[in-house]
Formats: structure tokens, sequence, C-alpha cells
């Protein structure tokens, strides 16, 4: 069994950065590598670490990284150091967050669920070549807002909070009393925009199935807030167009061939709600215990 490493780089000015402090330190816990290494740089064109790395790593090796600014930005010769890892037959997972589903990029070697260890042929080489030579001639970087995807208050009382709500288990009335309280928030608008950027989280399915494992239920119940994805429809087609197996293997299907993270239960709340299935009216008074949630890079 060969090396699983998540790779990452932190921009910044100070020579005693503590580099399990960076927010790229802490993004890629999601993938429980074996390790985490960082290239902290200024206005660096060089990776060194990253150039550590491929000259060790090899066949059977993954290289993770949470997104393709990883490679491409600053002025770096991110193709470049692409191109070096496919010649050595080095599994590549980066993540894309474009979209209201996070998915595994178009320049990912495979998906994270899916490994498939070989040496590359010359025509994977070629379709990997083209499409990171595309990617990296429209690349333009995201603007420095200061927030993140994953922002800092998706907390263990939020988790609570919006599972709570989304099962029916509390009122409106009871989620708004407890947001000052647990969160110290006031506005519904926050809360429903915090959703969204949760439910956008690569932490989200790892939630669901351990909230599910604590209420069962929930499967069964229509999504309560929130727009559909934008990539709903197409998942849904895709599924549909597949001849055998059952609908929840029939969308477990289309989600891998379009890479998208996520999974078939909670495509299924999302088609509850679209069939229109009735909501309940008020909270069926159904216990559930408490639900611990994994640790991610901001709590």
């Amino acid at each position: 069994m060969g090396e699983y490493v998540a790779y990452g780089f932190a921009n910044t000015n100070r020579s005693d950065s503590i580099i399990e402090h960076t927010l790229a330190y802490k993004q890629l816990g999601i993938f429980n590598a074996d390790r985490i290494v960082i290239d902290v740089h200024w206005h660096s064109e060089k990776r060194e670490e990253l150039e550590k790395l491929i000259a060790t790593l090899g066949y059977g090796d993954v290289i993770y990284m949470y997104s393709i600014d990883t490679l491409l930005k600053g002025k770096n010769r991110g193709v470049e150091y692409y191109k070096q890892i496919i010649e050595k037959n080095i599994q590549l997972i980066i993540l894309n967050h474009n979209g209201d589903l996070p998915k595994w990029s178009i320049v990912s070697t495979s998906s994270a669920s899916n490994i498939k260890f070989r040496e590359f042929t010359v025509n994977e080489k070629a379709e990997f070549y083209s499409n990171m030579e595309k990617i990296a001639s429209e690349y333009v970087p995201a603007p420095q807002t200061g927030k993140t995807t994953d922002r800092a208050n998706i907390s263990q009382e939020f988790k609570e909070i919006y599972f709570m709500y989304e099962a029916y288990r509390i009122t409106e009335k009871t989620m708004m009393e407890m947001l000052p309280i647990k969160l110290n928030m006031t506005n519904k608008q926050t809360f429903m925009s915090l959703c969204r950027e949760y439910e956008k989280s690569v932490y989200y399915v790892r939630d669901f199935e351990t909230y599910c494992d604590a209420d069962p239920m929930f499967l069964h119940l229509p999504k309560r807030t929130g727009k559909f994805p934008r990539e709903y429809d197409e998942i849904i087609a895709l599924a549909n167009g597949i001849s055998e197996g059952t609908e929840k293997e029939r969308i477990n299907q289309a989600l891998k061939e379009l890479r998208i993270m996520s999974s078939p239960d909670i495509i299924h709340r999302w088609k509850l709600a679209k069939d229109k299935v009735p909501k309940p009216r008020k909270p069926d008074g159904r216990e559930v215990g408490p639900v611990k949630f994994d640790e991610d890079e901001n709590e």
C-alpha cells in the first residue's frame, strides 16, 4: 500500500507562521491522509515541498489537493508540476468547488472514493494534459474576501440546529428562539445562508450520514429548506438513463460519473421535495439521541 499525502500552500508574510494553524492545513483534514505537507512561501514561484513529494512519490501513492488554486494560484509552474505528477503515475485527487455541490476536478486522475492505481496510458495523459492546459488558460484566482466556503461558525451547535430543523423536529419559531442562544444569531436569512454554505461543503455528506444513523426517519422526509442544486436535473436525467439497478444504485452511479461528492440519500430527499411529498406540519415528538459530528477545520 502506498502513501496518501495531502498537499497545500499557505501564502503568508510571517516567517514564524505555525503550519498547523494555517487555513490550508485545516482544510486538508477532510482527506484523512497519512500526512499533510504545506508549502509556506512569500511570493515564490517554487513549491519546494511539492517538488520533494514529486521526487519521492510514485506508482501506488496519492496526492490530495483542496482545490485547483493549490497548483495555479500565484506565479508558479503549476502546469509543469501537474505533468510531473502524471508522468510518475502518482494518483492526484483535486476538489472542484464550483457549483452547488462539491465535485472532483476533471484534472483528478480518480475520485477519492474510487482510486484506481495504474500506469497512465498515452491517451489518458493526453486527456489529462489537455484538461489542465484548458483550465490554466481560463484560470482566474478567486478574490480574497476574508471568508471561506466553510465558515468558522459552522459549529457543532449550528449542525445540531440545522439537522433538528431539517428533520422537522422543531418548528421555525423554536429554531428562531435557539439561534441567539446557541449561535449568537438573530437573523433567519443569515442562518439560511449558512445552511447553503454548509450543504456545499465537503463535510456535509459525512455529517448527513452521521445524523441518519441516529435518525433513520430523516431519509423519508422531503428537503425542508433551500433551492434545488443546479446539478439536480442532470443527476436525475443521468440516473433515469441507466437501465439496471435500484433507484439508489442508479443515482449513485450518476454521482460517480458526474464526479459529484454527494450521496443517493441526499438526492432522494431533494427528489421527495420535487415530487411534492407533503411536509410534516408539526414535530412528531420522536426522540433522537445526542449526535456527535466529527470535527472539521472550523471547530
